[in-house]
């Protein structure tokens, strides 16, 4: 499944009416259907129903939404946002199919009218504004989107919330919806800024446009990890494995501020199934460290005012190490710098995982990672990306897509940056969102967490493509279960830890 522009859905409906055959109003029409046959499936229409239509496709669908509904027997109310003159094209084909059929209909005339009208109404749907919606409200929806926000009625959205923007997920206003049952494909706006409390659930809604358009049309696109995604990129586990084929990380951080992270990276990568982790401490941490992370090869390395030093790190032998993560409360001395240059040409390990203050420490290496030949995974969350990208949170957050992709091809890594909807890129060019996750992972520690499955699964052979698609969407519905059972408030990097095996069952496929 893939996220697209509002101009890539226009390609995709504009192929399937011209090439393909499907003519307009024939493909409104099994768009309207679509949606009241997934509708009575997840029975969402409940009591009296108001269609509220606008003069645009989308409102070509709600007409068909409220004709089909009449027909199966619901109780429905059709408002038009405005006058008749103004619905052309299709849309005017399936509001004339209404009139022919006495289906009465209002115009929204005034506020104070609609507050009356909706009043009694127990489900609302939204087919006022489609996805070429962009800027601030005018006329009637700048009273009515507002008005529609304050009832009581449960909210569907027909394609996209209206208001929502369908290509940054920017609203000054918008409708939120309890659910949205998108046409074709997602759009992806859903999945940048604040776009999800707006769209509430997500149905995508199947209307014979097919998703190998998208590649027939040589369209780029991100792709969405879906549970099917997931299930491929989790490594396999064999019946007669041992450790040694499950192979062997080390964690590379901790300093005299931050003790807990390399411990959740440790206890992360062993709850996800690696064979071996040799945690690499400064040395004024061993006893802590011992107490709490017993089953790891405890590495105590020489340390300089409670940072690692190059020298401590340089007497360890890394040649049986598959993957290294490096970063885990490394902490930001300068001379940690000189620590990740090493690590990019250490003998052993081909994979390097690099999160946390391991970014900042190797901010003056990113061109001769360009130029290197290991395997280089990097985990910033956005405060992280700016300092690597050399500019702001702010700027980061409403160009995510953006520089998540020219980064990762800039500089050769496989960038997975993290936010409430988390964006994987390759050096290839390829995007991948993840469409999940909510607050229940916003405490500290949960990106150690994180990096220590990717560790694990790295080396347990998976791609570092599969591991950050494995490992992030499995963390966030860990969290998102544990939510559910408990609270949001009281979700832990430790509790998701101890859940991780219950959320991976739901994955494995065994040899």
């Amino acid at each position: 499944m893939y996220a697209l522009t509002s101009t890539q859905m226009k390609q995709l409906d504009r192929y399937t009416i011209e090439t393909i055959g499907i003519a307009g109003p024939s493909l409104m029409e099994i768009a309207g259907n679509a949606v009241v046959m997934a509708g009575r499936e997840k029975m969402v229409f409940k009591g009296r129903i108001a269609v509220l239509c606008g003069s645009g496709n989308n409102g070509g669908d709600g007409f068909v939404i409220a004709r089909r509904l009449v027909d199966l027997g619901y109780d429905v109310c059709v408002f038009v946002a405005t006058d008749e003159q103004r619905i052309r094209g299709d849309a005017r084909v399936h509001y004339d199919i209404l009139k022919r059929r006495n289906i009465p209909m209002t115009i929204c005339e005034n506020e104070l009218q609609m507050k009356r009208l909706l009043a009694p109404i127990n489900t609302i749907i939204d087919c006022l504004l489609g996805t070429g919606m962009n800027g601030a409200l005018r006329a009637v929806y700048a009273w009515l989107i507002p008005l529609i926000n304050t009832c009581d009625a449960f909210v569907i959205a027909v394609d996209i919330p209206s208001g929502l923007c369908a290509d940054t997920g920017e609203a000054t206003e918008a409708i939120i919806a309890d659910v949205t049952f998108t046409l074709a494909q997602p759009k992806i706006g859903f999945y940048l800024h604040q776009a999800s409390r707006f769209v509430g659930k997500l149905i995508v809604v199947d209307i014979s446009v097919p998703a190998t358009l998208v590649e027939t049309l040589r369209l780029s696109a991100p792709k969405l990890i879906d549970e099917a995604t997931v299930r491929n990129a989790l490594p396999k586990r064999v019946a007669y494995g041992h450790k040694g084929t499950f192979g062997h990380g080390a964690v590379i951080g901790g300093s005299k501020q931050y003790v807990g992270a390399p411990l959740y990276s440790t206890n992360a990568a062993f709850h996800s199934g690696i064979g071996l982790v040799s945690l690499v401490v400064p040395e004024m941490l061993q006893q802590a460290i011992m107490l709490q992370a017993p089953y790891a090869l405890l590495h105590a390395v020489e340390a300089s005012d409670g940072y690692m030093t190059l020298h401590g790190l340089a007497q360890q032998s890394f040649t049986h190490v598959r993957a290294i993560a490096f970063g885990p409360g490394l902490g930001r001395a300068p001379h940690l710098s000189d620590v990740a240059a090493y690590l990019l040409n250490v003998e052993g390990p081909q994979t390097l995982i690099i999160d946390a203050d391991g970014l900042y420490a190797f901010l003056p290496h990113l061109a001769e990672m360009s130029r290197n030949d290991k395997t280089i995974m990097m985990t910033p969350h956005p405060g992280e990306m700016a300092m690597l990208c050399g500019t702001t949170v702010a700027d980061i957050e409403a160009n995510r897509l953006h520089y998540a992709k020219q980064f990762a091809q800039t500089y050769g890594v496989y960038l997975l940056l993290k936010g409430h909807r988390s964006i994987i890129s390759t050096p290839d060019g390829d995007v991948w969102i993840l469409p999940i996750g909510d607050d229940a992972l916003g405490k500290g520690g949960s990106g150690d967490v994180l990096t220590g499955m990717i560790l694990s699964f790295v080396t347990q052979g998976a791609t570092a493509l599969e591991a950050m698609q494995a490992a992030s969407y499995m963390q966030a519905i860990c969290a998102m279960q544990l939510a559910q059972k408990n609270s949001h408030y009281s979700v832990t990097p430790a509790l998701v830890i101890e859940a991780l095996g219950e959320t991976i069952r739901q994955f494995e496929q065994r040899d």
